[in-house]
């Protein structure tokens, strides 16, 4: 898990520090606690966005989730799965958090703070050329499993059978339900 909090002048302060590898997808949270109110502003009555930059330079937006139970009796936590999206690049992302009111005026943005996307090793980088050929062998039978799945059945009013399909394409053998009593 991997939390921060926003302090009263609205800077984003990390209290938990987990390490996140490039490439990993739902292994940790990240954990937003922010002001039930900020001045006047309820903020259970806005939505919540991290927006952030990856170290490409590439924009993005997430909307974060409320917990259905304050964090205390000051804070509400939101939080937001770690997605591949999020680690696709190893470095430094620069993130801060908007609050938008329902008549979609920016009700108030966060100073941005950093979050480190640690490198990790591509294991296909080490694999020898048999290890290779075994894995694209199985990549090659899922797509033929995948391929050959059912997925529907197709009833022929005119000659009375019943057949699976998969992907729109017949498969296995038709069974005649005319001869059936």
């Amino acid at each position: 898990m991997y939390a921060i909090k926003m302090d009263a002048d609205k800077n984003l302060v990390t209290t938990v520090h987990s390490v996140i590898y490039r490439g990993e997808n739902n292994a940790d949270t990240l954990t937003f606690l922010l002001p039930q109110v900020y001045e006047t502003i309820d903020i259970s009555d806005c939505a919540v966005l991290m927006r952030y930059i990856l170290p490409d330079g590439t924009g993005r937006s997430e909307e974060l989730e409320r917990n259905s139970n304050p964090y205390n009796e000051n804070y509400y936590k939101y939080k937001l799965k770690v997605a591949s999206r999020f680690t696709e690049t190893a470095g430094d992302i620069e993130l801060w958090i908007t609050v938008i009111g329902f008549d979609d005026a920016a009700v108030l943005k966060t100073e941005a703070t950093i979050v480190e996307i640690s490198s990790s090793r591509n294991i296909s980088d080490y694999l020898s050329g048999d290890s290779i050929d075994q894995i694209d062998r199985m990549a090659l039978q899922i797509k033929q499993l995948e391929r050959d799945k059912a997925d529907n059945l197709i009833y022929d009013a005119d000659d009375k059978t019943l057949q699976l399909t998969s992907n729109g394409d017949l498969i296995g053998d038709a069974v005649d339900l005319d001869v059936m009593p």
